[in-house]
């Protein structure tokens, strides 16, 4: 039986947006996160409208006019102030992406957020099957990102692959630099292994090294051996895991490029 109570606490794919679906979806994009992840995490069965009705309410904002308006590329399609000509152009490439991707991978163009719905169920970002008589709208936990179900160039199938890299290593990357700045108070340097931060981060070393060109980028942190003159970087995906090395922060630089979110972390401290 389908349950018609409205739903208290709304649940949201954090990989939703972490995969890009947010960069490649129309503004109704956190509603079609927040419907199919409260279906699928709180088991709950029922058609498009009874959905939105127990989660969202047609008349949310997020929903932009409800399941049969049109898709909304531009804040501006809710009635807000008109966006900056920048803002426009950002608009205007998103919906030519997402429509190229669409006609290039065979599926009609969808007009409404009730066809994108069933767009999204034909390539597999989640499933609307019927049981029963009963419907049921099921999200695609494995949450695959735009360019691995809709044909996409190059550049934006890098632009993808990298989101989802980055999301995925982000909670170790942040328990290193949580060891760094809560647990060493901001170091100069610290004399470091794979292994050893494997232990800190609880991660196996293999993750660590697949991290570490993530703090490495933009000079934020060097990774070296040896002193003075004889000072050569060290190349993570070379080093043996016990092997050790020196990891030196540019705070300046990185609290140029960053902000640091506290997370918490081990109470383990380097040698």
């Amino acid at each position: 039986m389908t349950d018609t109570r409205p739903v208290k606490n709304l649940t949201t794919h954090n990989h939703f947006a972490d995969h890009g679906w947010n960069w490649f979806l129309p503004r109704q994009a956190l509603a079609i996160n927040i419907i199919l992840s409260t279906a699928t995490a709180q088991n709950i069965d029922g058609g498009l409208d009874h959905l939105v009705d127990i989660t969202l309410g047609s008349d949310n904002n997020l929903m932009f006019g409800g399941l049969d308006a049109p898709l909304a590329w531009s804040w501006e399609d809710d009635g807000d102030d008109e966006p900056s000509p920048e803002q426009q152009q950002i608009d205007a490439r998103s919906k030519q992406m997402f429509e190229q991707a669409v006609t290039d991978g065979g599926h009609p163009m969808p007009a409404t957020l009730r066809d994108l719905f069933d767009l999204l169920a034909t390539i597999g970002l989640c499933t609307h099957t019927t049981d029963g008589g009963v419907e049921r709208w099921r999200l695609n936990t494995e949450m695959p990102g735009p360019d691995e179900l809709l044909p996409m160039p190059a550049d934006e199938n890098a632009r993808y692959a990298r989101m989802r890299w980055e999301s995925d290593h982000e909670p170790v990357e942040q328990a290193i630099l949580s060891h760094l700045c809560d647990n060493l108070d901001y170091p100069d340097e610290i004399l470091t292994s794979l292994q050893r931060l494997a232990d800190i981060t609880g991660e196996p070393a293999e993750r660590v090294r697949e991290t570490l060109p993530q703090l490495l980028q933009h000079g934020e942190f060097r990774m070296v051996r040896g002193t003075g003159q004889d000072v050569t970087d060290v190349d993570p995906a070379k080093v043996a895991e016990h092997a050790r090395f020196r990891l030196i922060p540019n705070w300046e630089r990185f609290s140029e490029n960053r902000i640091r979110i506290r997370h918490g972390g081990s109470d383990t401290t380097e040698d």
